[in-house]
């Protein structure tokens, strides 16, 4: 599973999608005037590829996207790949259906072909930020720390201001490589995006903390704390934490 180039700023081609219907034939001698639309033999389609006469292409993806999602919740796992295959193959720009076959292949333990399939989307998509949250969890769980970190940097520039879950994942990873500062930059886009959330507070409590700014890093605990949404025993490290940064204060 060889990571991509990172990229700063041009995006790739995006393939051309497959022709639909039968090429002209090459022996057939040129017409001098044009044939009536009426006479004209019908187009045969792919099997399973939307036609003008049947259903429009996105009635097509829809229909397929809801038939692969069907397939998955009954466990009809194989099916729904191949569901989903079949839609990219049409649609390789169809964010949904790449990241919910990326999810798919997780879940049936082939996770360098989920990463694959994100890196594929990343090649035509570059800006979408939802596959490389998908794809760097993945590259670190396989070794690639400093790829996944390069990508998430990339991505970023990208990140809406108010896409908590980008931030403070990216915030996350930040702080557990001691860099405390960008960290809190991050976790501050995250918490703006959502006050509430009682992990984003506590990680930007943490890196308030690392960052030498003790009341602030109270202030964003105690948040966190009386947020309802901390597990059990991380609500009992930020009692402790708060409790230390008091009296050390």
């Amino acid at each position: 599973m060889k990571a991509p180039p990172v990229q700063t700023a041009a995006m790739p081609v995006v393939a051309a999608p497959a022709t639909v219907g039968n090429p002209p034939r090459a022996d057939k001698p040129p017409q001098t005037t044009p044939e009536p639309t009426t006479s004209a033999a019908p187009s045969r389609a792919t099997p399973g590829t939307p036609t003008l006469a049947s259903e429009s292409s996105a009635q097509w993806a829809e229909n397929r996207l809801l038939q692969a999602r069907t397939e998955r919740k009954q466990g009809a796992h194989e099916a729904a790949v191949l569901s989903f295959k079949a839609l990219l193959q049409q649609q390789p720009q169809h964010v949904a259906a790449r990241l919910e076959l990326a999810s798919l292949l997780q879940e049936r333990k082939q996770p360098s072909a989920a990463a694959d399939l994100l890196s594929e989307g990343l090649m035509l998509l570059p800006r979408q930020t939802s596959f490389t949250l998908a794809l760097a969890p993945l590259w670190i769980q396989a070794g690639q720390q400093a790829d996944a970190m390069a990508l998430l940097e990339q991505g970023a520039r990208h990140a809406s201001p108010k896409d908590g879950p980008y931030h403070a994942y990216y915030a996350s990873q930040l702080l557990r490589l001691k860099r405390p500062v960008q960290a809190q930059q991050h976790f501050e886009l995250a918490v703006a995006s959502d006050p509430g959330r009682g992990e984003w507070l506590l990680g930007l409590g943490l890196a308030l903390q690392a960052n030498g700014k003790t009341p602030e890093a109270i202030a964003a605990l105690q948040r966190a704390s009386a947020s309802g949404q901390l597990a059990p025993q991380n609500k009992a490290m930020v009692e402790q934490a708060i409790a230390r940064l008091q009296k050390g204060s």
